[in-house]
Formats: structure tokens, sequence, C-alpha cells
């Protein structure tokens, strides 16, 4: 079965000294349909959202936070994951990559590629919603046309439900990427 609740995972980390005098590092944690706090040696660095979230319905999205290494330590996130509900799989509770360090030079290229691949991601469900649109669109006016045949009111309103369905879902909304630019 899927997990719920709160989970613990900690790493040792050793961070060897760059060039540079900076005992800063960018850890970027990438974007998870769970919510996290992120501590480093047992101090709270940041968080995704306060622990429980109020809505299983969030996506975390990605986000840098910079940490001052020293040349070891422990690293730890605390998750919080919601009960499933009945139109999730329960499997699908995680990050959607691995959390990374780098130094704080980088973090800006680092989200832009990022920030590509949430779009390119997004891309096909922006298409489907838009063509469930369409298809309702064209059904409804072919109906319009033709009110006796009952079988273009229900395809219309199937297609409607679908549209509003890849539409409205709050996990996986067609259009993120335009909350989260700037």
């Amino acid at each position: 079965g899927a997990y719920s609740g709160f989970a613990w995972y900690r790493r040792c980390v050793d961070f060897e000294p760059s060039g540079s005098d900076s005992t800063e590092v960018g850890l970027y944690i990438p974007q998870a349909m769970l919510q996290y706090e992120l501590y480093w040696n047992g101090q709270l660095v940041g968080r995704s959202t306060r622990l429980p979230a109020t809505s299983a319905e969030t996506i975390a999205q990605p986000a840098v936070f910079t940490i001052h290494a020293a040349e070891s330590g422990v690293l730890a996130i605390r998750v919080w994951s919601p009960a499933p509900d009945t139109s999730m799989a329960g499997d699908n509770a995680a990050f959607f990559g691995a959390p990374r360090a780098v130094n704080v030079e980088a973090l800006s290229l680092l989200k832009d590629v990022e920030v590509g691949r949430m779009f390119r991601r997004r891309f096909l469900t922006l298409i489907e919603t838009m063509t469930y649109g369409q298809l309702f669109l064209l059904s409804l006016a072919a109906w319009l046309r033709n009110r006796r045949q009952s079988l273009l009111l229900w395809l219309s309103l199937y297609f409607l439900s679908a549209f509003c369905w890849a539409f409205f879902d709050p996990l996986f909304p067609p259009f993120p990427i335009l909350r989260n630019i700037g």
C-alpha cells in the first residue's frame, strides 16, 4: 500500500572545498508531489510549506536553499505525504528528481534548465487539454445543427467533462509554468 504521514530521510554529506573562499553551497530541491522541510546539521534551512500541509492537492515547486557548509554535515529532509484518495494511484508521492548540491554561482543555470524540463513535461498535458476543448466545441456545434442526434449531445458532454478534468486537475494543471515565472 501507499505510505502516508511523516518520514525522515538523512544523509551524511562531505563537501570538498572549492577554489573560492565561499563556504555557501546551493541546494536545489526539485518539484515534488509531497511537502517537506529541509535541515542541515539539525537546523531548519527551508520548507515547501508548514507541515502537515493543509491540502493534499499541492505540488511543491522547485526551490533553491543556501546552506553554510563546513566540510561535512547531516542533511535531513522531513516529508509529509497525505493519505491517497480515490483518484490517486498511491505511488505518486515523491520528488521528481534527486536534490542536488551545487556552488552558489551555478544555481541560476540549474534553475533555468529545470524550468525548461518542467515546461516540456507539461506541454503534452496542455495539448491534451486543448484537444478535449476543441472536440467539445465541434461536437456541440454538430449537435446544435441537428438536435435530434442525442448521441452528439452526450459526446459533447463527455468531451466537456474530460476538458474540465484535465484543465482543473490540481495535481497536474496544464499551465503551472505560467504561475511560477518570475
